[in-house]
């Protein structure tokens, strides 16, 4: 077996996050018509939350976030910057997950407003891989 370094996994981990929100784009974009997937847009969701969030993000704050400060990155600057990001991704996941049983009885503009904030969840999170 292969030693693999932290990083490594971390790199690993951002790809399959990506691929999970290349999955919820799409259903978001067959949202506003009804032409989604409620259960594959119910597992994007799941996944991007369960482990997203509650593994990925969880790994980042326990252990990255205080090497890079051990390792002289201040904890104000970029830190704090994607600390904020995190807690923009609960709050959107957690609101849209609220909201799915939902779907079919919103009306268009409530459709469209769920998928928005989907939009905003998948800038945000991309911005913060890239970083």
């Amino acid at each position: 077996m292969t030693d693999k370094r932290w990083d490594d996994i971390l790199v690993a981990e951002h790809e399959m996050i990506e691929r999970a929100m290349a999955v919820l784009k799409t259903e978001l974009e067959k949202l506003i018509e009804l032409e989604h997937d409620g259960v594959t847009l119910h597992r994007a969701l799941d996944f991007l939350l369960e482990f997203g969030d509650k593994i990925h993000n969880t790994k980042e704050e326990r252990f990255l976030f205080p090497l890079l400060i051990e390792r002289g990155i201040p904890e104000g600057g970029p830190i704090q910057v994607m600390l904020m990001e995190h807690q923009a991704e609960r709050q959107i996941l957690g609101i849209m997950t609220d909201k799915l049983e939902k779907l079919m009885e919103m009306t268009p503009a409530d459709r469209e407003e769920f998928s928005r904030q989907g939009a905003e969840y998948l800038t945000i999170r991309a911005n913060h891989i890239w970083k």
